[in-house]
């Protein structure tokens, strides 16, 4: 075959074309020239289509390859928010559970003071009571006097202690709208903490949702206790 080639190189394009056609012609006269021929093209053309199908091979690889690395990002992001979320949600727990022994420690002193304050109330009546006597009585001025001062001791020093309750009324309502505002962001976590783990659909009640109705409610309960000081501390 070199020599074949060696001489086609030297001839023009006209002479190889004309060889070219004598070439099939010979072919197409020869029953089995025409067979081999027809098996060469044919695996002449399995070559290419096998070459086009290792390209279209690499191409959906490539495009795989690039899939799961968006995928592999995506997951990486989703582990990261995962994590934060699992850490807020301790973070609530634990305050929580801080708000929740203050509100205990602090509803055992209105027990307390409950407790004092009806013993002062019971002492003032008693003296009422003595005092309004005495005097249906006609008892002498300096007794019914001594009564009188203390019986307003007494009286002021209820007075200071209602006040009292009150302020701690109010800061026990403000530490129980602080737990309250806490739950609520607790359960918002929980749903989110939820939707993460399963990466499906979106929760209904958001966050804001969730701590507007907590204040709501909050604001409710401070507005009746507002008024309960309102009418103490009216004349």
């Amino acid at each position: 075959q070199k020599p074949f080639f060696d001489f086609q190189k030297s001839l023009s394009d006209e002479m190889l074309q004309k060889l070219e056609d004598k070439v099939i012609n010979r072919i197409q006269e020869d029953p089995d020239l025409t067979y081999r021929f027809n098996q060469v093209m044919r695996g002449f053309r399995t070559l290419l289509e096998r070459d086009r199908r290792g390209a279209d091979s690499k191409q959906k690889l490539a495009r795989l390859v690039a899939e799961n690395e968006a995928l592999r990002k995506r997951s990486a992001g989703q582990a990261d928010k995962l994590q934060a979320l699992r850490a807020e949600h301790q973070r609530t727990k634990e305050t929580n559970d801080i708000l929740a022994a203050e509100l205990v420690m602090l509803k055992n002193k209105a027990l307390e003071r409950d407790k004092k304050l009806n013993v002062l109330e019971a002492t003032s009546n008693l003296l009422v009571d003595s005092l309004e006597e005495m005097e249906l009585a006609g008892s002498g001025a300096s007794g019914g006097d001594g009564l009188l001062v203390a019986l307003r001791q007494i009286r002021r020093q209820l007075a200071r202690n209602l006040h009292q309750q009150l302020v701690d009324e109010q800061e026990w309502q403000r530490l129980d709208m602080e737990r309250q505002l806490v739950l609520a962001k607790n359960k918002a976590l929980v749903k989110e903490l939820a939707l993460a783990n399963t990466n499906t659909g979106t929760h209904v009640a958001t966050s804001n949702d969730l701590l507007s109705d907590a204040l709501s409610k909050v604001r409710a309960a401070r507005r009746i206790s507002c008024h309960h000081a309102e009418l103490f501390m009216s004349p």
